[in-house]
C-alpha cells in the first residue's frame, strides 16, 4: 500500500486547479475552479500518518514543504526528504537545519541546498567541503572565512568553475585555482586577479575554451601572438580584442576569417583588401564579398568561389564578371533570382535563363524580351511558378498551350493570360479546377458557363461572389461546399427555402443571411440550430420562444440556455435538455430548477462542477454529491461542510482525483483507507 503512495506522491501537493470548459464564439463565461487550501497535511497525527509521509518524501522530497511543523522536526522524516532531494532542507524545523547529519544529507544530494544551512555550519569547514564537492557553486553560501581557505575554493572550482567568483580576492590571485575554472569557462578570465590576466599560461587555457575571454587579457598578451591565434581559431571575431599590430598579421587575420568570415571587419585595412584573406572570409561566408576590394571584385576565380557559396554576391561582382557566362551560371543555379544581376547579353543567353528559371519561374522577368518570347524558356518558368507567366510575352500570353501548362500549376495564373485565352473554356476550366478563385479572371461570358461555375464553386465556394447569384444550381454546389457563401446568393435565392436548407445543413450560421420569411420557417431554422445551436440568434422572435426550436439548439449545445428568455430557462424540459448536454448550463437555469434535484443530478452527472450552482440543500445531498464527485472529485470543493465528514462521499471523490483529499474534514485525512485510497487512483 504504501507503493501506492510513493508512486502518486503528489497526492500532497495543493497546486492550482484548472477545470477545462469549452471555448465559444459567443465568448461564453469560462467557469473557474476551486482554489485549493494551503496545507492539508498540517493537523496530521504524527504517529499515525508518519508512515504514509515517509513515502511520499521518498518519492519527492519537496513535498515536506506541506506536512505539519510537527512532522518537520521529525528527524527521519526530513532525512528522507533531503536525500531524495537536498533542496528539502528549506522546509525543515530550524533545528534540524543545524543537524549535523540532515545538512551533511542534504548537501551530498544537493550542494546549493547548503543556503538553508543554519549559520553555525556555514563556518564548518567539513560541511561545506562536502557541499561544493557536490556543486562548486555553493561556495557562495560558505562563510567568508572559507571563501578564503585554499582547499574549500579549489575543491569548489574543480567542481565548478564558476564558483571562482565566489572565492576571496586573495585566492583569485591563486595561479592553479584561477586555472582550473578557466580550464572549465574561459570567460571566468575576468574574475581573476590583474596579475594573473598578465599570465601567459592562465590566458592561453582561457582562449582555448573561450576565445571572447581575449578581452579580459591584459594588453601586453593581446599582443601576445600565440595567445592571439587561440582565441581567433575558437572565435574568430575574438579578433576585435587583438592588438593593432596582430590586426595586421596576416597568419592571424587568416585564422580568424576562417573561423568566422565576419572577422575581416576587424582586420588591418590592408589585409581587408588582402585576396588570400578575402577569399578565406567568403569562403566561410559568402556574404562578406560586399565587402571585398573592388579588384578581387574583378578577379574571376575569385567570385566563382563567393557565387557558389552564396548566388546573391553575383550583385557585387565587376561588371565584366557579370557578363562572364561560367560565372553567372554558377551563381543563378544556388540562386535563379540574380539573374537580374546578369549582362544583359546574358540575359539573352539561353542556358543562362533557363538555368534561371528553372530554379525560380519568377526569374522570367529579368530575361531578354527574346527570351520571353521563347516558348521553351516560358515553359519551363510556369511549370516552376505558374504566374512566371505575367512576365512572358504577350505573344506567349495568348498561347493556349503555355497558358493551360501555367493555370494547371496556379490557377490564379489565368488573370495573366490574354483576353482571349481568358475567354477560352478550356483554359478556364483548367483553372478553376486548379484554384475556383480563378474565375474571378475569367471572361465575362464564362462567368456564366454552368460548367465552369459549377466546377469553380466546387473547388471554392467563396467563387460565388464573382458570378450571377441567380442560377440554383451553381448557387446549390456553391452552398454544399460552404454554406457560409449565402451570403453572396441573390435575394430570390435567399428566399428559396431548398437552398437555405442546403446552406444551414452545412453551416448554421448561414441563417443570417438568409430572408426574414425564412428566419420564420421552422425546417429552416431547426436545419440550422441541430447544425450549429448558436444559430437561434438569427431566427425569429418567436421561433427564439418556441419549445422545439429551443430543446433543438440546447440539445446541439445546452450553453445556448443563456440566451432564452426567462421562462424558458424556467421550464424543466428545456433545461434538463442543456444541463445533459453541458452541465455547466445549470448556472444560466432559473432559481427555481437550480435546486431541482432531478434537474442538478442530470447536470453534475455530466460535469460534476455544476455543483456550484445549485442550492446549498442540494450541496447537502448525499446522492447529489456522490454524483458529482464520482464524475469530478475535485466537485467535492463545492459540497457542504457536512459531507466532508462523509466518508463514502469522501472515499468516491478521492478515488476519482486524489487531489480531492484536501477539501475533506481534518479527520478524514487523517484516515488512513482515504489517504491510501486516493494514493491508490491510476496505479
Amino acid at each position: 500500500m504504501l507503493t501506492a503512495v510513493q508512486q502518486n506522491s503528489w497526492i500532497l501537493e495543493p497546486a492550482e486547479l484548472k477545470l477545462k470548459s469549452k471555448e465559444n464564439k459567443e465568448a461564453v463565461a469560462v467557469q473557474k475552479e476551486p482554489q485549493h487550501s494551503e496545507e492539508w497535511l498540517s493537523e496530521l497525527e504524527l504517529n499515525k500518518e508518519k508512515r504514509c509521509l515517509l513515502a511520499v518524501v521518498r518519492r519527492d522530497g519537496l513535498k515536506l514543504q506541506y506536512a505539519s511543523e510537527g512532522l518537520k522536526k521529525d528527524k527521519k522524516v526530513v532525512l528522507a526528504a533531503v536525500q531524495q532531494n537536498g533542496k528539502a532542507l528549506a522546509y525543515a524545523n530550524q533545528a534540524l537545519k543545524e543537524d549535523e547529519d540532515v545538512v551533511l544529507a542534504a548537501v551530498q544530494q544537493n550542494g546549493t541546498s547548503f543556503e538553508y544551512a543554519h549559520e553555525k555550519l556555514k563556518n564548518e569547514r567539513s560541511f561545506v567541503l562536502a557541499a561544493v564537492k557536490q556543486d562548486g557553486r555553493a561556495l557562495q553560501y560558505a562563510s567568508q572565512e572559507l571563501k578564503e581557505d585554499r582547499e574549500v575554493v579549489f575543491a569548489a572550482v574543480k567542481q565548478n568553475g564558476s564558483a571562482l567568483q565566489y572565492a576571496s580576492q586573495e585566492l583569485k590571485k591563486d595561479k592553479e585555482v584561477v586555472l582550473a575554472a578557466v580550464e572549465q569557462n574561459g570567460w571566468l578570465l575576468r574574475e581573476a586577479s590583474q596579475e594573473l590576466k598578465k599570465d601567459k599560461e592562465v590566458v592561453l587555457a582561457a582562449v582555448k575554451r573561450d576565445g571572447w575571454a581575449l578581452q579580459y587579457a591584459s594588453q601586453e598578451l593581446k599582443k601576445d601572438k600565440e595567445v592571439v591565434l587561440a582565441a581567433v581559431k575558437q572565435h574568430g571575431l575574438a579578433l576585435q580584442y587583438a592588438s593593432q599590430e596582430l590586426k595586421e598579421d596576416r597568419e592571424v587575420v587568416l585564422a580568424a576569417v576562417q573561423q568566422n568570415g565576419f572577422a575581416s571587419y576587424y582586420a588591418s585595412q590592408k589585409l581587408k583588401e588582402n585576396r588570400e584573406v578575402v577569399l578565406a572570409a567568403v569562403q566561410q561566408n559568402g556574404s562578406t564579398f560586399e565587402y571585398a576590394p573592388e579588384e578581387l571584385k574583378n578577379e574571376r576565380s575569385f567570385v566563382l568561389i563567393a557565387v557558389q557559396q552564396k548566388g546573391w554576391a553575383l550583385k557585387f561582382a565587376s561588371q565584366k564578371l557579370k557578363e562572364d557566362k561560367e560565372v553567372v551560371l554558377a551563381a543563378i543555379k544556388q540562386d535563379g533570382s540574380v539573374l537580374e544581376y546578369a549582362s544583359q547579353d546574358l540575359k539573352k543567353d539561353n542556358e543562362v535563363v533557363l538555368a534561371a528559371v528553372k530554379q525560380d519561374g519568377l526569374a522570367l522577368k529579368f530575361a531578354s524580351q527574346k527570351l520571353k518570347e521563347d516558348k521553351e524558356v516560358v515553359l519551363a518558368a510556369i511549370k516552376q511558378n505558374g504566374c512566371a507567366l505575367q512576365y512572358a510575352s504577350q505573344g506567349l500570353q495568348k498561347d493556349k498551350e503555355v497558358v493551360l501548362a501555367a493555370v494547371k500549376q496556379n490557377g490564379c495564373a489565368l488573370q495573366y493570360a490574354s483576353q482571349g485565352l481568358q475567354k477560352d473554356k478550356e483554359v478556364v476550366l483548367a483553372a478553376v479546377k486548379q484554384n475556383g478563385l480563378a474565375l474571378r479572371h475569367a471572361g465575362k461570358k464564362l462567368k456564366k458557363d454552368r460548367e465552369i461555375v459549377l466546377a469553380a464553386v466546387q473547388q471554392e465556394g467563396r467563387s460565388l461572389g464573382y458570378v450571377s447569384k441567380e442560377d440554383k444550381e451553381v448557387v446549390l454546389a456553391a452552398l454544399k461546399q460552404d454554406g457560409w457563401v449565402l451570403k453572396y446568393a441573390s435575394q430570390v435565392l435567399k428566399r428559396d427555402k431548398e437552398f437555405v436548407l442546403a446552406a444551414v445543413k452545412q453551416n448554421g450560421w448561414a441563417l443570417e443571411y438568409v430572408s426574414q420569411a425564412l428566419k420564420e420557417n421552422k425546417e429552416v431554422v431547426l436545419a440550422a440550430v441541430e447544425q450549429n445551436g448558436w444559430a437561434l440568434e438569427y431566427a425569429s422572435q418567436e421561433l427564439k420562444e418556441d419549445k422545439e426550436m429551443v430543446l433543438a439548439a440546447i440539445k446541439q449545445d445546452g450553453r445556448v440556455l443563456q440566451w432564452m428568455l426567462e421562462a424558458l430557462k424556467n421550464d424543466k424540459e428545456i433545461v434538463l435538455a442543456a444541463v445533459k448536454q453541458n452541465g455547466y448550463a445549470l448556472q444560466h437555469a432559473s432559481q427555481e430548477l437550480k435546486e431541482d434535484k432531478e434537474v442538478v443530478l442530470a447536470a453534475v452527472k455530466q460535469n460534476g462542477c455544476a455543483l456550484q450552482y445549485t442550492s446549498l440543500a442540494l450541496k447537502n445531498d448525499k446522492e447529489v454529491v456522490l454524483a458529482a464527485v464520482k464524475q469530478n472529485g475535485l466537485a467535492f470543493y463545492y459540497a457542504s461542510q457536512m459531507l466532508n465528514k462523509d466518508k463514502e462521499v469522501v472515499l468516491a471523490a478521492v478515488k476519482q482525483n486524489d487531489r480531492a483529499l484536501q477539501f475533506a474534514s481534518q479527520e478524514l485525512k487523517e484516515d488512513e483507507e482515504v489517504v491510501l485510497a486516493a494514493a491508490q487512483r491510476d496505479v
